[in-house]
């Protein structure tokens, strides 16, 4: 899991604006408070990283894909690029090397320079006489970029723990050298099992959610663990106001996020008073006015 920093919201610095909306609306300000509670955690779910369930799965799958490989997914490669000729006969020859555990034949196999490069091209004049289809040429740039000799481990169990030194201060991981070679099956149960953790930053406002009646998507509910991942507290009744942290906010700049959050609601609420005042129509979410 990634490291957890805790960050607080609170209504003390729109107090007064949600206290004066109360008024204009003509409702009980314990109203107002939990409805705006319920904004704050709508809001700051939605701008927590990743935006979508989709998209947090396909970052996990990018980036593990970046630190691990498989004989399927280099074949797989190779077809896509036309870089060998004979597939079958590359891929017999790199399982039983590596079901033998000859890492050295692994490595010879797919460090190895490519022959000859065939790419297709447009046509065009060449003495006199159109030429077009295919041009060859020798070059000595790797079959298979992302595996390099010394570099990628041979074989072996799967090791999280090159997974999790590659990633960076966001938690992503740069680079296209993977770092090991393992079986694709042990690859993809562990892309399933990181997939998993997906929505865990965000779990952290489920709190505020619950107090205030917002049903966050299940990817991030799941992960809504009472006390563990934030706590929130919502007084309704005389002095009403909101509180809630977030224990899981180890994202490089999330306090901007969460600072925008609370700037834009009270712009928000600035604008629901004025409209209100002037007698224009208005959802409140509490309440419809005009």
């Amino acid at each position: 899991m990634p490291l957890a920093f805790k960050l607080t919201v609170d209504s003390k610095s729109i107090d007064l604006a949600l206290r004066e909306l109360a008024d204009e609306a003509k409702v009980a300000p314990g109203v107002v408070f939990k409805n705006e509670a319920k904004q704050f955690a709508k809001a700051l779910i939605k701008l927590t990283p990743p935006m979508t369930s989709a998209q947090g799965r396909a970052a996990v799958a990018e980036d593990i894909g970046r630190v691990f490989t498989s004989i399927p997914r280099l074949i797989k490669y190779a077809e896509e690029k036309g870089r060998i000729s004979d597939i079958a006969g590359f891929n017999t020859a790199l399982n039983k090397a590596y079901r033998k555990g000859d890492d050295a034949e692994v490595e010879r196999l797919l460090t190895g320079p490519i022959g000859v490069h065939t790419s297709s091209v447009n046509s065009y004049m060449r003495k006199g006489v159109q030429v077009s289809g295919y041009t060859a040429r020798r070059n000595g740039r790797p079959m298979f970029p992302m595996v390099a000799g010394g570099s990628t481990r041979m074989g072996g169990n799967l090791d999280p723990k090159l997974h999790i030194d590659r990633r960076n201060k966001r938690g992503r991981v740069r680079g296209n050298i993977a770092s090991q070679l393992v079986k694709n099956s042990e690859l993809n149960r562990y892309v399933k099992k990181v997939q998993q953790s997906v929505g865990w930053h965000a779990g952290g406002w489920v709190a505020l959610a619950r107090v205030s009646g917002y049903q966050p998507p299940k990817w991030v509910t799941k992960h809504g663990i009472p006390a563990a991942s934030g706590r929130a507290i919502l007084r309704t009744g005389k002095n009403p106001f909101f509180k809630a942290t977030n224990y899981r906010t180890s994202i490089p700049g999330y306090q901007r996020t969460v600072d925008t959050v609370v700037a834009t609601r009270a712009r928000i609420i600035q604008k629901n008073i004025r409209k209100v005042m002037k007698g224009k129509a208005v959802n409140l979410g509490f309440k419809r006015v005009g």
